[in-house]
């Protein structure tokens, strides 16, 4: 199973990472609200039914904010270049043990380093 941040959801949209969209076909694409969120505040061509379709896929669990703030210091993830949505996303994919699927360079590099660790906590 895999969660896909905004970079990877707006590749796919764009047609340049058909691989989303594959695996989301057979339903192995969980949907956090967040990246629903961020991806819905960009210019999107068939807007109703490209969000409405996103939000029919299966929800990661949004994470509370003290267990955000522990996963960052645990993992030294200040100044890495990571954003607090990211930290969100990588705490939801470690609580589920699913990948994290991103075209972003720090995110990638930051979830390497979660993915690895014992770093372990139950999604709130």
């Amino acid at each position: 199973v895999i969660l896909a941040d905004a970079s990877s959801w707006i590749e796919y949209l764009h047609g340049r990472f058909p691989e989303l969209g594959e695996a989301s076909a057979r339903e192995q694409v969980i949907m956090h609200p967040w990246v629903l969120g961020e991806v819905s505040l960009g210019p999107l061509s068939n807007r109703h039914q490209t969000l409405t379709e996103m939000g029919t896929i299966s929800a990661a669990p949004v994470i509370a904010d003290g267990l955000i703030h522990q996963l960052i210091e645990d993992q030294s993830l200040d100044g890495t270049g990571i954003g607090w949505v990211d930290c969100q996303l990588l705490a939801s994919a470690k609580a589920m043990e699913v990948n994290l699927w991103t075209h972003d360079k720090a995110l990638k590099r930051a979830w390497e380093k979660v993915r690895r660790s014992p770093f372990d906590f139950v999604a709130s």
